[in-house]
Order: C-alpha cells, then sequence, then structure tokens
C-alpha cells in the first residue's frame, strides 16, 4: 500500500519535471545549452568551453541548475556505460 507521503513526494516531483520541462526559457535561453557542457566537463572529464558566467572567478551564475537539469542524466549515463566503452569519452 502506497502512503500519502510517497503520493504527495510523487506528485510535486512530477509538477516540478513538467514546469522544467515546459518553461520557454526566454530569461536565460542560452542555459539550455551551456548545462551539458558544463556538466559533461566535470562528469565525463570532457574538455568542454565553461561560460564565463560559471567560472569561480566571476561566479554569476550558480552550478546548481545545470548539475539538476544535465548532471543528474549523465551521472546515470556514466554509471551504465561499460568499462570498455568509458575509455573512450570518461
Amino acid at each position: 500500500m502506497v502512503n500519502k507521503t510517497t503520493i504527495l513526494t510523487v506528485s510535486v516531483l512530477l509538477w516540478l519535471r513538467w514546469l522544467t520541462a515546459t518553461l520557454p526559457g526566454y530569461i536565460h535561453p542560452d542555459e539550455f545549452f551551456q548545462n551539458p557542457e558544463i556538466t559533461s566537463s566535470k562528469i565525463f572529464n570532457i574538455d568542454t568551453l565553461t561560460p564565463w558566467e560559471y567560472k569561480p572567478e566571476h561566479a554569476s551564475r550558480s552550478v546548481i541548475s545545470p548539475f539538476l537539469t544535465t548532471g543528474i542524466p549523465f551521472w546515470i549515463l556514466k554509471s551504465w556505460i561499460s568499462k570498455d566503452k568509458c575509455n573512450l569519452i570518461c
């Protein structure tokens, strides 16, 4: 039997997922394209261009949003990739 807390948690997470998936991105539309660059460089150890807004010496944007939106899927992908294939990109 599923309790009320679980139903509420799942409902809130689904609503949050729907909200973030339908954001138009008018305020910072470049974030949708910069997020994979930031997270892939940290998770897969790929040499990418980190935008100046995310560098520690400027820090005008937080890296929390990129890691919540693309970091978690990249981390899951990295855990699923076999070690033989991971040597190519990790």
